[in-house]
């Protein structure tokens, strides 16, 4: 399914890091701001070859976990779909820490490809506090809509108490404690969506050696989220990985600042992706290489 939908067996994906929305207590009232900073980003990420785009709020100062502003929906339905045109990518939506119903109906509306979950089964420590699971809810409404559902990311994470307290216990970065929760969220599927479905695990909870390790356990997809790991690093996740999202090394130092538009770095993020790829830097190949190519 992540080949169907992307192209490619493994798919590079971008993430589209929204500025604060409408109704937050951080917006600005600048739509054309908002507006600039994420059709450029998309652009940027586009341009630097990946496969596919993410936007998200998450990252947004002062968001909940729990259900978005009306007003912040629509803008996020509006930019999904204005992304979409300017790229021609498949895109996938992310709202709030835990909010999967609004993802949901932008998708219905937008024709975005996936979404993303942050808690599948039980619950997790986020930023805005404790996230339960909204599966049922989720099921409940995709029947209510009589929509097809979208392709799902679902975050496997399980070292939440130890990035609060700057703690180095391993218990909560125990590759079994990890492919327990996966097992766990597997088990509350729905069988029609055991193929419509991948898991997104955090280099930051697992050396890529343990992801390997997990990643031949597993028969769901699992994608890297690269969140700490430098670029030499983070390609030995990749390699074992069914994709990545891309978060660390491609973004300007002020994310939200107004001044830096857009907050991709065009030039890290084109290495990042070539590396990613195996593509050879121009400035490193052989000239004959075109001569050949003519023969």
């Amino acid at each position: 399914m992540v080949a169907k939908i992307f192209g490619k067996p493994k798919p590079i994906i971008g993430k589209v890091a929204l500025m604060p929305l409408p109704g937050s207590a951080f917006w600005s009232s600048d739509w054309e701001l908002l507006t600039a900073r994420a059709e450029q980003d998309a652009t940027t990420l586009a341009s630097a070859g990946v496969d596919g785009l993410m936007l998200e709020n998450t990252t947004s100062p002062g968001v909940n976990n729990t259900r978005l502003d009306h007003a912040a929906a629509i803008a996020i339905a509006q930019l999904t779909t204005s992304i979409i045109q300017l790229t021609r990518l498949p895109v996938g939506v992310s709202v709030l820490h835990n909010d999967p119903e609004t993802a949901l109906a932008i998708a219905v509306n937008t024709g975005a490809c996936f979404i993303r979950l942050s808690v599948l089964a039980g619950a997790k420590l986020t930023p805005s506090g404790i996230a339960n699971s909204r599966f049922s809810e989720l099921l409940a409404y995709q029947q209510q809509l009589q929509a097809k559902m979208p392709y799902l990311l679902v975050d496997i994470n399980c070292n939440q108490r130890a990035a609060f307290t700057n703690s180095n216990d391993t218990a909560f970065r125990n590759p079994a404690v990890i492919q327990q929760s996966i097992q766990s969220a597997v088990d509350c599927l729905p069988d029609p969506l055991v193929n419509n479905i991948g898991f997104v695990l955090n280099d930051y909870d697992l050396s890529s050696t343990e992801f390997a390790v997990i990643k031949a356990a597993s028969e769901i997809p699992l994608l890297v989220e690269n969140t700490c790991k430098p670029q030499s690093e983070t390609g030995l996740y990749y390699a074992e990985s069914d994709g990545i999202l891309l978060e660390a090394n491609i973004r300007k130092k002020q994310r939200f600042s107004p001044s830096s538009v857009p907050s991709i770095d065009m030039l890290e993020a084109e290495t990042f992706v070539n590396k990613l790829n195996n593509v050879q830097p121009l400035s490193e190949m052989d000239a004959d290489v075109f001569l050949n190519d003519l023969a």
